[in-house]
């Protein structure tokens, strides 16, 4: 889908604070990775249960596409996968390129045309 604020496809899909339910069948590639950056951050976290409640798919294409500044009322793990991108987090800029990851606590974050 399109949304009418940015340039970019995304689906989601609900975990209903259960790591094991697994994602709709169009985006079961992505079921073990999302497991597998569950058990690293719950291994960096101890003291602090990994529960997630939502997995949001951004498909950025090409270096054009964009979303506008938001931030959401829980902490958010934002994985870059393909073209490389501009992201701004809180007052920091940063570049993401397939394959990083940044967690996020509530921060302003947005990916500028």
């Amino acid at each position: 889908w399109k949304t009418k604020s940015s340039n970019r496809l995304f689906d989601q899909w609900a975990y209903h604070q259960d790591r094991s339910t697994p994602p709709p069948p169009h985006l079961r590639f992505l079921g073990p990775l999302m497991q597998s950056l569950f058990d690293a951050m719950q291994r960096d976290t101890p003291g602090d249960p990994v529960v997630p409640f939502q997995c949001f798919v951004c498909l950025y294409e090409t270096g054009s596409d964009s979303c506008p500044a938001h931030s959401h009322d829980c902490r958010q793990l934002t994985l870059s996968l393909g073209f490389a991108r501009t992201f701004v987090a809180g007052n920091e800029t940063l570049s993401l390129s397939h394959g990083d990851a940044i967690i996020l606590d509530g921060e302003r974050h947005a990916l500028p045309p």
